[in-house]
């Protein structure tokens, strides 16, 4: 049987990675986009800020309020989502500032976790957001973690979900009924 190669990679070479986004570039783009005005800087941030604008993927609004961040002067917008995407300092102001005013409701982690997602785009993935709300949480309120949450939290993130104390189908306490009918 012959061997077959690795298909060829499906990202293409100009895509923009979100994580590659650096605050410096963030600003960069935005000038660029609503100045027009080409802004100086390496050739590598050149590179990334002509694929940001040649793909569509992304574009700049000015004067953009959120209840909870207030008004941000410029923004970055995704445009297939027509989420704001939030630079990467922004993002942990945001994490602070929804956790500030969600906490005192009565699941403040869903509700931040809601509202994040609603409006934005380019936050880590869901259950990386929740271990950084929760963290968050706990910096603001201390005392809100069990005893296991602070042991997990103070694990790296790939070992906290297998970290979970009864994990088992048959360590926990909900029924088969319950746990069959628990996403109707």
């Amino acid at each position: 049987m012959p061997r077959r190669g690795f298909p060829p990679n499906p990202m293409p070479e100009n895509y923009v990675r979100l994580d590659q986004i650096t605050d410096e570039l963030y600003d960069k783009f935005c000038k660029e986009v609503l100045e027009e005005v080409e802004q100086e800087c390496t050739p590598q941030e050149r590179k990334l800020l002509d694929n940001m604008s040649s793909s569509g993927d992304f574009g700049a609004a000015v004067d953009f309020y959120d209840e909870i961040m207030g008004e941000l002067p410029v923004v970055m917008v995704h445009m297939r989502t027509s989420k704001v995407f939030l630079s990467p300092s922004l993002r942990e102001k945001c994490i602070e500032k929804v956790i500030a005013v969600k906490k005192c409701e009565p699941n403040p982690i869903c509700a931040s976790l809601a509202h994040i997602q609603q409006l934005f785009v380019g936050f880590p993935p869901e259950i990386r957001l929740r271990h950084m709300l929760v963290a968050e949480l706990e910096k603001q309120e201390p005392g809100t973690l069990s005893e296991d949450d602070k042991r997990i939290m103070a694990l790296p993130p790939s070992a906290r979900f297998t970290a979970r104390p009864n994990t088992k189908a048959e360590g926990d306490n909900i029924s088969r009924f319950q746990r069959r009918n628990c996403h109707n």
